[in-house]
């Protein structure tokens, strides 16, 4: 298992500087959102993306992440608590506690290199999408930096895919994002949930 963010370093991953470096709204654009969308954002952590899904979406968001320090901290940043429709979960990757084919799409970011068992963690996102949805795993790129896990702990973009093709995933990319982090898009083949008039993507 790679290591765990920690939440007393929580202000790293809500100061500008970050903002400036990975604007959040363009990592959930990958996620191609429509307005009634359920959304899985998993190891949420403060609520980073959580809060622009919120806005992109009315559909149900579950914000999971296996800290509960962190959920408390997202809850707290939120004014007067998040809505009712964003859910916060406490759970891991590997054991998601989400339904059969209850999510649309799902969200990983920079949470794949800290798993257990990452066949497994694929093999729960196949689990809880609905067929024709989408994942977006976003990834430190496997080179050197001051910022970020070892490089021994990131995982290779080839790897990823990999994993998620031998579960019948269509794996698009990667998408360098900055120089650092690099994304991955990918589709769970099937119909889906029929759009409502006037939906678009």
């Amino acid at each position: 298992m790679g290591s765990r963010f920690r939440p007393e370093h929580v202000d790293r991953l809500l100061g500008e500087a970050r903002r400036a470096v990975l604007p959040p709204d363009r990592v959930v654009d990958l996620l191609d959102l429509a307005p009634a969308d359920t959304v899985a954002d998993i190891g949420a952590g403060p609520g980073y993306f959580t809060e622009v899904l919120a806005r992109r979406t009315g559909g149900t968001i579950y914000a999971v992440d296996v800290e509960p320090k962190m959920l408390e901290i997202l809850r707290d940043r939120w004014p007067g608590g998040p809505p009712d429709r964003v859910r916060l979960v406490q759970g891991s990757a590997e054991r998601l506690p989400l339904p059969d084919a209850s999510v649309d799409k799902v969200l990983y970011a920079f949470v794949l290199h800290e798993a257990d068992d990452l066949d497994e963690v694929v093999r729960e996102c196949t689990r809880v999408v609905r067929p024709g949805g989408r994942a977006v795993l976003v990834e430190w790129k496997k080179e050197f930096g001051e910022e970020g896990p070892p490089v021994n702990e990131r995982l290779e973009p080839g790897e990823l895919a990999s994993r998620f093709r031998a579960l019948g995933w269509q794996v698009e990319g990667p998408l360098d994002l900055n120089g650092r982090h690099y994304a991955l898009t990918a589709r769970l083949p099937g119909e889906g949930k029929v759009r409502r008039k006037g939906e678009q993507r």
